[in-house]
């Protein structure tokens, strides 16, 4: 990844965390598929989705006045972390078993950790009908449902970009992949997201035109 665009991107994102932690926080959302994006910070490997995941948790740690709030929750997290950190000691290779510890196990905790703070402050965590931190997080989600499946659409109609060529029983298919690198990531990232969808009770019409989007993305996939 160029350095330059690194350093600017995140400058522009440490500035948005410190803020607009709740705009931040919906920026990661919306674009969680990020993780492709790879570079290295020395000998570490990381991805952009996770560097936004750290600075926004820096950011909200040092302006955090009050108590955390893990409210239910922190036993099952501690619990969870105890669990994958045993892991990475009885896994017979330890560096791919690390890596798996932090992007998968300690990132996921820190982003959980912000949301339920921040999203808690913003609004009424009950209600999440009328609370304006949730509803800015479900349009982050299908905005990103949204780029993806029309990227996907595009890419099945055109017969340009990203293709997965398969050979199924002697026969070649075309598999849109959006931007992911197989065509079952489609289905992956988009299907649960259809459930959220459809179940909102604002703006239907455009959780609905995603949800619809997202299940065309899904059988061009064929994932």
């Amino acid at each position: 990844m160029n350095f330059v665009f690194l350093i600017l991107f995140s400058l522009f994102f440490l500035y948005l965390s410190w803020k607009k932690p709740i705009v931040a926080l919906a920026f990661i959302v919306a674009f969680l598929p990020s993780y492709l994006i790879r570079f290295k910070i020395g000998f570490l490997p990381m991805t952009l989705l996770e560097l936004m995941i750290l600075i926004l948790f820096v950011i909200w740690l040092i302006k955090k006045k009050e108590k955390w709030n893990l409210s239910h929750f922190k036993y099952p997290i501690i619990f969870w972390l105890v669990a994958a950190t045993i892991a990475v000691f009885v896994s017979p290779d330890w560096w791919p078993a690390l890596g798996i510890w932090k992007a998968y196990f300690i990132e996921p905790i820190l982003f959980f950790i912000v949301f339920i703070n921040v999203v808690k402050t913003t609004g009424s965590f009950a209600g999440a009908q009328d609370d304006i931190g949730l509803n800015l997080i479900f349009r982050a989600l299908g905005f990103s449902a949204l780029y993806i499946s029309l990227f996907a659409i595009w890419q099945k109609i055109t017969g340009q970009g990203i293709l997965s060529l398969q050979s199924w029983q002697g026969e070649k298919i075309l598999r849109a992949t959006s931007i992911f690198e197989y065509p079952n990531a489609v289905g992956l990232f988009l299907a649960p997201l259809i459930l959220i969808f459809i179940g909102q009770k604002k703006q239907k019409i455009f959780y609905w035109l995603v949800a619809f989007l997202s299940l065309m993305a899904i059988i061009f996939a064929q994932s």
